[in-house]
């Protein structure tokens, strides 16, 4: 057996083993596809350009729109209190997209970091779905939105960002 294909079996173990303990934990099923970085890449490009993109995988997994926001409706990371400067928008982001991944497995969940307006610079995520859109997700109180209603917010400009998916 190769070391890919037994990597791979390793990788459908554990998500068998996160799937049982998310049943126990009542976290509800959604549908997971796989992609490749290049169908990402595609959907970022959909952005207006970012400073920066690091794409951290070379396969990813997502879900669809509806899928994404039975996720939202589980996640528990809006409940956090605001800090500032200890836990605050940069914290939130970095905690729902690791808890997505690490429940679900679901990894087309970007970080962003927005300073296009220096007054308005934050952290927030997006999300690419099964079919190539994308979203914006603010994890400070569950919005979902499309790229071009977030854009109306300083917040989410895209004139100067970064992103890691």
């Amino acid at each position: 057996m190769s070391s890919r294909s037994s990597l791979a079996e390793k990788i459908d173990k554990a998500y068998e083993l996160v799937k049982a303990l998310s049943a126990r934990a009542n976290v509800p099923e959604v549908p997971v596809y796989e992609v490749d970085a290049d169908f990402i890449v595609r959907a970022v490009r959909k952005l207006p350009r970012p400073e920066h993109l690091s794409i951290l995988d070379g396969k990813y997994r997502t879900t669809t729109v509806d899928g994404f926001r039975e996720i939202v409706r589980w996640d528990a990371t809006n409940m956090r209190r605001y800090i500032l400067d200890f836990w605050d928008c940069d914290n939130y982001a970095f905690r729902f997209k690791t808890n997505v991944e690490s429940v679900y497995l679901i990894n087309a969940i970007g970080y962003v970091v927005d300073l296009s307006v220096p007054e308005c610079a934050h952290a927030y995520n997006i999300f690419v779905d099964n079919v190539g859109d994308v979203y914006v997700y603010e994890p400070q109180n569950d919005a979902i939105m499309t790229v071009n209603e977030a854009r109306r917010d300083c917040k989410y400009r895209m004139e100067y960002f970064w992103v890691t998916i």
